[in-house]
C-alpha cells in the first residue's frame, strides 16, 4: 500500500534454500517487527540454532514437530515465505511436485491452523504468470496453483497467496531481493 509502512508480528518461516535471496528476505522481516525463523531442506527436523532449522520438504510430521517446539516457546508461527517454490523448472518433476505442491500442503497441515491460530502462507514463482503479454517462461510452477487455490477453503484460518516475481531468483542479489510490501 502506497506511503504505509508494512509491520509484522511474531514468528514469520522464511523456508528457501540458503542464499542472497532468503538472506534479505529474512532481513525484510526483521526490518518489518517479525521475528524471521529459517528453514532450509534436510533429512530430518534438526534445530541448527536459535534462528535456523533443517526439515524434509513436504513432510508434515517435521512441521508438526516445529509446530510443537515454538507453541511450548510460546513463539506459534504467525506467517510463511516459501521460497522452495522457486525451483528451477528443470529440476525432476518429482521434485518440482515436492517443492511447489507437497511443501505448501505439508506446512498448511503440520503448523495447526484453525480460526484461533490464523496463518500467512506466501508462496513465491517466477516467471509464472503473463501481465502485459509477457512470455510464461515457468509453466511448471502450476503445482504450485492447487495449493494456493483450494487449501484455504479447506483449513479454515489459512490465508494464501501467490507471489509471483518477474525474474528467477538468481537474479537477484542481496540488495535487489523483493522487500516486504
Amino acid at each position: 500500500i502506497d506511503g504505509e509502512t508494512v509491520r509484522l508480528a511474531g514468528t514469520w518461516l522464511v523456508v528457501g534454500e540458503p542464499g542472497a535471496l532468503s538472506d534479505a528476505v529474512a532481513r525484510q522481516v526483521a526490518q518489518a517487527g517479525g521475528a524471521p525463523l529459517r528453514v532450509e531442506e534436510g533429512p530430518a527436523f534438526e534445530r541448527l540454532d536459535a534462528q535456523r532449522l533443517r526439515l524434509r520438504p513436504g513432510n508434515a510430521d517435521d512441521v508438526a514437530q516445529l509446530a510443537r517446539e515454538l507453541r511450548t516457546a510460546g513463539t506459534p508461527v504467525a506467517g510463511v515465505l516459501l521460497l522452495w517454490s522457486l525451483i528451477a523448472d528443470d529440476a525432476a518433476p518429482q521434485r518440482q511436485r515436492l517443492m511447489r505442491f507437497h511443501a505448501p500442503v505439508a506446512l498448511a497441515c503440520g503448523l495447526e491452523v484453525s480460526p484461533a491460530t490464523p496463518l500467512r502462507l506466501v508462496v513465491a514463482t517466477a516467471c509464472a504468470h503473463s501481465v502485459l503479454d509477457e512470455a510464461v517462461t515457468q509453466p511448471a510452477t502450476a503445482w504450485a496453483f492447487g495449493p494456493v487455490l483450494a487449501l484455504p477453503a479447506e483449513v479454515p484460518g489459512l490465508e494464501m497467496r501467490l507471489l509471483d516475481l518477474a525474474a528467477r531468483p538468481e537474479a537477484f542479489d542481496a540488495a535487489d531481493a523483493p522487500g516486504v510490501d
